[in-house]
């Protein structure tokens, strides 16, 4: 049986709320609803702390008799950076090391402050040009923790953070079968 979970973007006007399976091919949409975003609670994809905008949440769930607890938050946010990058062939469980090691390289920031996260694009494992090719992003640790925050005011279970970019490439890619892994978890 499939998890349910509530997908919600956070928008300056509106939030979008969706609830579905979760890590299914073929997920089955139970619920969605949009709802004014209140003044000043969103800035460049941080979540600012609000009662008001949790109780307005809990009461717009409440009415729709929603009672999941399991929460995935697309975010857009000016402050994550997004790279490509090319990488040596390494078995997959080392590549976040690989990564890790060489983040400023790609990211020229104190990478204390991010959380490096990827993406496999393309996996070549013959010849010369043997290795990935990743979509990166430096995600800021207070970004990721304004929704932490958010998703305990509800009383959920955060379960992953996406970036909106990645969304809309994960949405292509099932379009398309180009066979993309997801990304901020």
């Amino acid at each position: 049986m499939a998890t349910k979970v509530l997908s919600i973007e956070i928008g300056q006007g509106l939030t979008r709320v969706v609830e579905m399976d979760y890590k299914v091919k073929n997920p089955k949409v139970y619920n969605y609803f949009t709802f004014e975003t209140p003044k000043d609670v969103i800035e460049d994809g941080m979540v600012k702390r609000s009662e008001a905008f949790a109780g307005l949440f809990k009461a717009e769930c409440e009415k729709r008799g929603i009672k999941t607890n399991q929460v995935v938050f697309s975010v857009n946010s000016s402050r994550i950076a997004r790279r490509d990058a090319k990488i040596p062939f390494v078995k997959e469980k080392q590549i976040q090391e690989l990564l890790d090691t060489s983040a400023t390289d790609y990211f020229p920031v104190d990478m204390t402050q991010y959380h490096l996260v990827y993406n496999i694009v393309e996996k070549t494992a013959k010849g010369d040009d043997k290795g990935y090719r990743l979509n990166l992003l430096a995600v800021p640790n207070d970004l990721t923790a304004s929704y932490f925050d958010f998703a305990q005011s509800l009383g959920c279970h955060l379960l992953a953070v996406d970036y909106v970019g990645n969304s809309v490439y994960q949405v292509a890619r099932d379009t398309y079968e180009t066979g993309v892994d997801i990304l901020l978890k």
